[in-house]
């Protein structure tokens, strides 16, 4: 949303083109249509089979940060700071995180 803001104050203070602001925009709206269908993942796994197996919205993540349904750790993980981040993590190609103890199994990724 800030983004948008910037594009249009730009526009109107004649420091950008319209055309060059609707692609701009076009590029934004792009990006977020990408990201209303993916899924953010986390599982956990014992020897004695799955343990967490959570499913949230990527537009939702950020969001539910605040609420106590995200677990703060997973096997060691830092699942908050992760979320902090996916914007960037959004990008990646593949697991996140896939981590293997003794004891358990990680693994954090969008699909």
């Amino acid at each position: 949303m800030e983004d948008i803001k910037k594009i249009l104050e730009m526009v109107r203070d004649g420091k950008m083109e319209v055309e060059q602001a609707e692609k701009l925009l076009k590029e934004i709206e792009v990006k977020e249509e990408k990201k209303k269908g993916k899924i953010f993942r986390i599982e956990v796994e014992d020897e004695e089979g799955t343990k967490v197996n959570v499913r949230i919205p990527l537009s939702a993540a950020k969001i539910l940060l605040s609420t106590s349904l995200i677990p703060q750790q997973a096997g060691g993980v830092n699942i908050h700071e992760i979320i902090k981040h996916l914007d960037e993590l959004d990008k990646i190609e593949g697991d996140i995180v896939n981590v293997e103890t003794e004891d358990a199994k990680v693994k954090i990724w969008i699909e």
